[in-house]
């Protein structure tokens, strides 16, 4: 997907998109672990190097959640606790090695990042709508 980089870094202070979530995240990068703030909004997550650094700067990185999964990774591999890494199975082949500050924090980014492809939200959408066709039947 072509997207022009300036207008997603916008959106990240756009107030018409909710933050679905935000706090610290650390990303394995070139071997190390390196320290960021995510951002959450609809389904792109927004990494920054600081928190301080939204609507300053633009985001260091802008992952786009479609086609791609997360999936648990093993602390004792990766050598951080509560790690996790999302793969985009169709389009890029590419893995990010994501770890949380805490046990809730995984809990919370592993559930919101699995629900926020536009596709889920769709699929959701339809089942929703499917149901209510069916209770409107019934009386």
């Amino acid at each position: 997907m072509l997207a022009n980089g300036r207008a997603l870094a916008q959106l990240c202070t756009d107030d018409l998109y909710e933050i679905k979530l935000s706090g610290p995240l650390f990303l394995l990068q070139d071997g190390r672990w390196r320290s960021l703030y995510g951002l959450l909004k609809a389904n792109l997550l927004f990494l920054f190097n600081q928190q301080s650094n939204i609507g300053v700067e633009a985001p260091c990185i802008i992952l786009i959640l479609e086609d791609c999964y997360m999936e648990l990774c093993d602390d004792n591999v990766t050598k951080r606790s509560y790690s996790f890494h999302t793969l985009s199975v169709f389009r890029t082949g590419r893995k990010f090695l994501f770890a949380a500050n805490s046990y809730r924090a995984l809990e919370r980014w592993i559930s919101l990042l699995t629900v926020s492809s536009l596709e889920y939200i769709a699929i959701t959408k339809q089942s929703f709508l499917e149901q209510l066709t069916d209770v409107g039947k019934k009386t």
